[in-house]
């Protein structure tokens, strides 16, 4: 009984390897008739133009296309498995027409991809070339910058470079006054920033910059608030005056790090001279601060006028 038993399971398995190994012979020829077969296929195909010396394109032609190859699913095969884009190159210093035909166009690409060509997304690349022309124009901070409380900007914010070489038509360029950055943001800045910003690229066709970026400084600071009594100049050429009072108080803003720098000494308030005895009924006159440390801001007099008496 078990000698039966172990020739049927021989059995059944001889014929399950054979049944297997039909259906891989089977599948094989049917992949092989299949690929054998003709098909139609599209293509992305980059497009690269190799401008001549001294010209531009004032407007960019199409960067790629799609081309519909006939061939055998074996060649189609092996293109599936490319890992890069096709790309032709395209040298516009041979075609003065400024225009590729479709049947040239078919070849190109035929050569290129080593596969026939039987249709485009394109009958024909048009092109146009203009003289290079060059303009300098200023680079504008395009910012939104907030500083944290009790701290300001200690100088101008530095561009490095602050313009740019610009190079296309001349049609073109005449669009364009400025290149702004990208917009930068920063809140709550403490301290003095640095900072590598894109450039933000112009709409105008055909127009290149030289630099993809710029160099942006940010000085920042802390700032105090200081107060000091300033004699109120009277000047001698107009005889001798009793001031009252005789000092007036300033208050102003400046930087932290200048602040045991600065002394009464570096301000000056005086009397606006035009305005002594002008009014005859008054014995005040304005006051002015002339002189003042350039770094200090927000300046602020106590009084705006003193009495003025001449001694006879």
């Amino acid at each position: 009984m078990k000698r039966t038993y172990d020739k049927i399971i021989l059995k059944l398995r001889q014929d399950n390897f054979a049944l297997v190994v039909c259906f891989v012979l089977s599948l094989v020829l049917w992949l092989v008739i299949q690929l054998s077969k003709t098909y139609e296929q599209p293509q992305t195909v980059k497009l690269v133009y190799k401008v001549p010396t001294g010209m531009t394109l004032s407007q960019p032609p199409p960067s790629e296309l799609v081309a519909v190859v006939e061939a055998s699913g074996w060649k189609l095969l092996g293109s599936a498995f490319r890992t890069s884009k096709y790309q032709l190159e395209i040298d516009l210093k041979a075609y003065g027409s400024k225009i590729i035909e479709r049947e040239e166009l078919y070849q190109r690409l035929s050569s290129q991809l080593g596969l026939p060509v039987v249709e485009t997304n394109r009958n024909y690349l048009l092109f146009s070339l203009d003289s290079t022309n060059t303009k300098t124009v200023p680079v504008v901070f395009d910012n939104q910058i907030q500083l944290a409380r009790d701290f300001f900007l200690a100088g101008p914010v530095s561009i490095t470079p602050d313009s740019i070489i610009l190079t296309g038509p001349e049609h073109e360029l005449a669009k364009v006054d400025v290149i702004k950055t990208v917009p930068f943001t920063a809140v709550n800045v403490n301290r003095s920033l640095q900072a590598d910003v894109a450039l933000a690229p112009p709409e105008n066709e055909g127009v290149q910059l030289d630099r993809s970026s710029v160099l942006i400084s940010v000085p920042v600071e802390q700032f105090t608030e200081l107060e000091f009594n300033i004699a109120v100049d009277v000047p001698e050429e107009l005889g001798e005056y009793v001031v009252l009072p005789k000092k007036v108080k300033l208050q102003c803003i400046t930087k932290l790090s200048a602040a045991r720098e600065i002394s009464e000494s570096d301000f000056t308030v005086a009397v606006i001279e035009s305005e002594i005895g002008k009014d005859p009924n008054s014995a005040y006159v304005p006051l002015k601060l002339i002189r003042k440390p350039d770094f200090v801001r927000g300046t602020r007099l106590s009084k705006n006028a003193v009495e003025l008496f001449l001694i006879r």
